[in-house]
């Protein structure tokens, strides 16, 4: 040897990217937040977050998200409950990688 030593460098670069998305919500009265939230529709919200709406409403049952049943028998979902769950377990960074998905599949269809 030379005296020179042989070192590995590591570099990580971690990267924010913005999407803006948008979708049409109403104002509504929530009765789990005791007020006025943007709500906005299943198949509107599946879209925006690009996954499936039976395991979007899955991820709503199982962590407490607030939704609403519409006029028209669909569903209406609390945006700030949405978020709110997301924010509390991580599904910020769940939602960009399909594969680690937290919304989860059930092996039983459910019926929306």
């Amino acid at each position: 040897m030379d005296g020179r030593t042989t070192r590995e460098v590591i570099i990580e670069i971690e990267r924010i990217q913005l999407v803006r998305k948008r979708a049409k919500t109403d104002l509504h009265y929530c009765e789990k937040c005791e007020g006025p939230s943007d709500f906005v529709g299943l198949d509107d919200a599946a879209r925006l977050f690009e996954v499936g709406r039976t395991q979007l409403f899955n991820f709503i049952q199982r962590n407490g998200s607030h939704f609403i049943d519409d006029i028209s028998g669909g569903k209406q979902i609390c945006l700030a409950s949405l978020l709110e769950r997301m924010r509390t377990i991580g599904g910020a960074n769940k939602l960009e990688d399909k594969t680690n998905l937290n919304f989860g599949v059930s092996n039983e269809e459910n019926h929306i």
